[in-house]
């Protein structure tokens, strides 16, 4: 039988920083690696702008 979250999250260790939104710095350098690797990068401040530069 496969274990459920109940059963093993006690026993695991947490990451809080995972649930933290990413500083501005962080994402410049994310932009930046991801655009010297040949992406296309835009960042948006809503999703309503995600989507909307996604759709264009």
């Amino acid at each position: 039988m496969s274990q459920r979250k109940p059963d093993y999250v006690d026993d695991t260790e947490i990451d809080a920083t995972l649930d933290e939104l990413p500083t501005d710095e962080a994402i410049e350098a994310t932009v930046d690696n991801l655009e010297a690797n040949g992406f296309d990068v835009v960042v948006a401040d809503s999703t309503e702008a995600a989507l909307e530069a996604c759709l264009l």
